[in-house]
């Protein structure tokens, strides 16, 4: 479990930064959302709710036009944050 888990949040954080690209938003949010909502699925048997919940906020709140790359830069900090998490404990 924790293995998809982490492979998952590498391809969100590859969603974001195909976000980053000017109108690249369009195409990473079919990307990033189906992604982030089966990690959260499988969060509750691994215990990052809590990241992978703030992850989803963050990734409708990055479709604020002119805003959302503030909001894609901490996605790609709490999917580095839910990865590392998840490395630690083993």
């Amino acid at each position: 479990m924790k293995g998809i888990q982490i492979v998952l949040e590498v391809i969100v954080i590859i969603g974001y930064a195909l976000g980053l690209i000017p109108f690249g938003y369009m195409w990473s949010f079919w990307l990033v959302i189906p992604c982030l909502i089966i990690s959260l699925l499988l969060s509750f048997m691994t215990g990052t709710v809590i990241l992978v919940i703030g992850n989803l906020f963050l990734s409708f709140l990055s479709f604020i036009p002119g805003l959302g790359f503030i909001f894609r830069l901490l996605g790609i900090c709490l999917s580095v944050l839910t990865i590392d998490k998840k490395v630690v404990e083993g």
